[in-house]
């Protein structure tokens, strides 16, 4: 039976996620292709849940509200659909978008 991971595991998880998840949205900030926008959408919905997973959730709440921001206006410009605002958004939000090829 395998162990459970130990918090300072965990802690040095999380730590990589973040300066990972920190680095793509950098990078993709600055892609002006709607393309690269939509990766950067989805780079600040994985910040997102970097920030819920560490308990941070003013910072989650923040990300989730870029996040939205940037696939609405990706969305507007290549006149695609627009996520409902009642919901969350998921993964699958961003993933019809970028994986199929709409943009």
């Amino acid at each position: 039976m395998p162990s459970k991971p130990t918090s300072r595991f965990i802690e040095a998880t999380l730590n990589i996620c973040r300066r990972l998840v920190k680095e793509t949205v950098a990078h993709f900030e600055e892609q002006e292709s709607g393309r690269g926008q939509s990766q950067y959408a989805r780079a600040l919905y994985h910040q997102a849940l970097v920030y819920a997973a560490s308990g941070k959730e003013k910072l989650r709440k923040r990300s989730v509200a870029a996040a939205r921001q940037a696939l609405e206006e990706v969305c507007g410009e290549c006149s695609l659909p627009i996520p409902q605002t009642e919901k969350e958004l998921e993964k699958s939000d961003f993933e019809a978008i970028l994986e199929l090829g709409f943009v």
